[in-house]
């Protein structure tokens, strides 16, 4: 399975800038996410959650921006190792700026887009 980065941010629009996908994008998602949620709550059997999950992932994965933006509030940046990472404290997080910076930059190869405040950084 292994420990994946997260850069948690203040708004929508600094998670789809982190995501690289357009203005829209997480509304989109959400109002997605919603009615699957909804419709899975009034589900009287599990069986019955299947054709709602199969329509929730076909409408996200047929769509690349919707695909990009939910892999990256799933896997984040993938497993990043740094000198910022203590593996014996998986879920450690960083809030100072220059930390942050440093740990997305240099170990994991990542800018931070203009106009993003990334508030913290964790392992999880």
């Amino acid at each position: 399975m292994g420990t994946r980065l997260y850069a948690e941010v203040a708004t929508v629009r600094e998670r789809e800038l982190l995501a690289g996908v357009p203005e829209g994008t997480g509304v989109r998602l959400k109002e997605l996410e919603d009615a699957y949620k909804k419709s899975c709550t009034e589900c009287k059997k599990h069986s019955e959650r299947y054709p709602i999950e199969q329509a929730f992932y076909d409408a996200v994965f047929n769509d690349y921006n919707l695909d990009c933006l939910h892999n990256f509030e799933t896997f984040g940046y993938g497993k990043v190792y740094s000198a910022h990472h203590n593996p014996e404290n998986a879920y450690i997080s960083i809030t100072d700026p220059e930390a942050i910076r440093d740990c997305l930059e240099v170990d994991a190869g990542v800018s931070i887009p203009e106009g993003v405040t990334i508030i913290r950084l964790y392992w999880g």
